[in-house]
């Protein structure tokens, strides 16, 4: 009830992408109007927050630590609710420019608002070789060919982090050669983190 308020953590990773979300319990009857809040370690710097009848908070992790999510209802009556944390970070585990090979990240916005998305594309040892941040219109799709946005990595992984809700953001990485015709495409795959 109004009284009552609820808190949840999760360890998250500096530059990955998450969201909470926030639902009637199974047995739930009546809504009501919650407050959905995440905060950072300190639970003073605010990550977001949402008063929708089915709450939201969705954003790109600024340090590596625990966000706490906090859970109040506005109603003076209990309501049971159920809190759902997912990663929602996009990866391609490989591409390769090497010779005359290129490397394309398409990613497509699915929302009807702007999303912020952080791209980085990491050396096969795993270190940052290139990233740029991108805001995509509604329905919006843009492509980097990874030989110009990380030229000194010959081959490596590509992650999109972004501050929409899941599946707001769809993606593939292409790798292809005009020389010898031979294309290499995959789906860009999401962490899943309940």
């Amino acid at each position: 009830n109004t009284a009552d308020e609820y808190w949840s953590s999760l360890e998250m990773v500096a530059g990955r992408s998450y969201c909470a979300e926030l639902a009637p319990g199974s047995t739930a009857v009546q809504r009501a109007q919650p407050l959905l809040t995440a905060y950072r370690a300190n639970a003073t710097n605010l990550l977001g927050n949402d008063t929708r009848v089915t709450p939201r908070v969705c954003f790109i992790a600024p340090a590596t630590e625990m966000a706490l999510f906090n859970v109040t209802q506005s109603d003076s009556t209990p309501r049971s609710y159920r809190l759902k944390t997912t990663e929602t970070t996009l990866w391609a585990n490989w591409f390769y420019i090497g010779g005359d090979y290129s490397s394309y990240t398409t990613l497509r916005n699915t929302a009807d608002v702007i999303v912020e998305a952080r791209i980085i594309w990491r050396t096969d040892a795993g270190i940052v070789a290139g990233e740029t941040t991108a805001f995509l219109s509604a329905g919006e799709t843009v492509y980097y060919d990874a030989r110009t946005m990380a030229p000194t990595a010959l081959a490596g992984s590509v992650e999109v982090a972004y501050n929409g809700a899941p599946q707001a953001l769809v993606g593939s990485q292409t790798t292809l050669s005009p020389t010898t015709g031979l294309s290499f495409d995959t789906f860009l795959a999401r962490r899943n983190s309940w």
